[in-house]
């Protein structure tokens, strides 16, 4: 048996007390002296030679393990990161990919696969040296450092192919953007120890959990659309599902025509009447805009907003609608001196980039509109992750006294905590509720439900999409305010809508005999 140093001091330190309480029995007072002070010397100079011997021991075991866990990082880093470019790994993409796709089954999202290669790299390499070839490519993998969103994944699959992982997409177009932003990117030329060199990329896109429900599954379908974008004449990219690369076509043709239509004067507004039925009058009118393309021909704002959106020109746009419809109203006000509403459709983006509070301030100001005379529709999507700051605007146009209309309620997202705490003036109920109505219990029960909640809220409910006398019966019993539809009339020119609503000597009433009188 091995005795510490602190169990043999104590077994030392008894037995010396021992001889000592013996010798001073016996009358030997100095030896028993000497034999209690030894003691103490002995504990204190082993005391100070363990604990010595002890930081030292532990300095080396902190040390070892310093190393220890200086050893793992770098394992685990040479697996997650690319040494050349300093990217995540495939094997690091892949493992948090998968987790992406298990976060997206519970939330019912999308993310995006974008996998892609630079066009003739290996010629290039061959000519010039792999030396360059890589310089080029910690060039190319810096650029792209400066085009991902944080949060999204970035990483280098070796040779001359990348893949970046979007975590959290709207829809496809968002990676489509981010595609065209890349190849816009690579198309700009890279400086390479004093050379000048132009190359270009070809992508794949698959989306997850459309094309895949599997991390490799998702990659290597990505793969095979780089396959089919390298094959329609490279520089460009291609979705993994046909029907999306059909889409992207078309989506690619409005981008490019909607470009500078602003300024050629492409836009017009048409107006679409709304009726209190609780008066038989004349509300007011929602200014509609139409885009004829001389390449395209009509476009349908479904298919163009979006687009607008997506590359920055919705704010432009948004503020030439809010113009034109103001000094229209402006006009119909003065000429007929009748108390008329414009309602105006405002895109999340105007209110996200902060134009759309100074726009409605100069505006009104320029034809001296009285504010409520203006009502901005937004939808429940601009809710859904608001910023102070956009709560913010929404607090001062509703301060300003403009009517604020939530539209479509009930088809998206609807949360009754912001319906209760935002400050709407009025719901707009979907035509998509309307439609059913007639076959469709729930769809009647929840058109009924949603006057209720907006009357308890003491809002105004608009009903859109109304076009049978049979719906118009319905809806006065269920008590909606007012009525919007082609029961009274589809969207008209400025012109038409003068002729055939306020061109009269009087208002006329709005009931079923309407078409005889006009």
């Amino acid at each position: 048996m091995t005795l510490s140093p602190i169990k043999l001091t104590i077994y030392t330190l008894l037995s010396l007390l021992a001889v000592a309480a013996l010798l001073y029995l016996n009358g030997v007072q100095g030896y028993s002296l000497a034999l209690l002070i030894l003691p103490v010397l002995v504990v204190g100079e082993l005391s100070q030679r363990w604990h010595k011997a002890h930081r030292a021991q532990l300095s080396r075991v902190q040390t070892e393990l310093i190393d220890a866990r200086a050893a793992v990082n770098s394992i685990r880093q040479s697996v997650n990161q690319d040494a050349l470019t300093g990217l995540y790994s495939r094997a690091y993409v892949r493992e948090r990919l998968e987790e992406r796709l298990v976060i997206a089954k519970k939330r019912s999202t999308k993310c995006a696969v974008l996998y892609f290669d630079l066009d003739f790299f290996k010629e290039f390499n061959d000519a010039l040296g792999h030396n360059l070839g890589n310089q080029l490519l910690i060039a190319v993998a810096n650029r792209l450092k400066t085009l991902v969103k944080k949060g999204d994944l970035l990483g280098y699959q070796g040779g001359d192919e990348f893949i970046i992982v979007l975590q959290e997409i709207s829809d496809p177009m968002a990676a489509e953007l981010v595609a065209r932003r890349i190849i816009n990117a690579m198309a700009q030329e890279f400086e390479i120890h004093g050379r000048q060199l132009s190359i270009s990329a070809s992508i794949g896109m698959a989306i997850g959990l459309d094309d895949g429900k599997e991390a490799e599954d998702l990659i290597q379908k990505a793969e095979r659309a780089l396959i089919q974008s390298k094959s329609n004449g490279r520089k460009g990219y291609s979705f993994y599902s046909l029907q999306l690369n059909q889409l992207a076509v078309e989506r690619l043709k409005i981008d490019q025509s909607l470009r500078g239509a602003l300024q050629r004067g492409e836009f017009s507004l048409v107006y679409q009447v709304i009726v209190n039925e609780k008066t038989k009058s004349i509300k007011g009118f929602e200014a509609l805009i139409r885009w004829q393309s001389p390449e395209l021909g009509w476009v349908s704002p479904v298919e163009f907003i979006p687009v607008a959106e997506q590359i920055g020109l919705i704010t432009d746009i948004g503020n030439w609608v809010l113009r034109e419809s103001l000094q229209q109203l402006q006009q119909w006000q003065v000429r007929y001196g009748k108390a008329l509403l414009m309602s105006v459709n405002v895109s999340p983006r105007q209110f996200q980039d902060e134009s759309i509070l100074p726009a409605v301030k100069t505006l009104l100001k320029q034809t001296r509109l009285i504010p409520s005379s203006l009502q901005l529709e937004v939808t429940e999507g601009l809710f859904l992750s608001a910023s102070d700051q956009v709560l913010s605007t929404v607090a001062a146009l509703k301060h300003a006294g403009i009517k604020l209309a939530l539209d479509d309620f009930g088809t998206g997202y609807s949360s009754l905590s912001y319906l209760n705490n935002l400050p709407f003036d009025v719901l707009k109920i979907d035509k998509s509720f309307v439609d059913g109505m007639d076959k469709s219990e729930s769809d009647l029960n929840m058109i009924k439900a949603i006057i209720s909640i907006a009357h308890g809220l003491n809002m105004d409910t608009v009903v859109e999409g109304v076009e049978t006398a049979q719906q118009i019966h319905k809806l006065r019993e269920l008590g909606a305010d007012s009525i919007q539809g082609y029961y009274y009339s589809k969207p008209l020119t400025a012109k038409e809508a003068e002729l055939r609503f306020l061109a009269q000597n009087a208002m006329v009433e709005m009931n079923e005999t309407v078409w005889e009188k006009l």
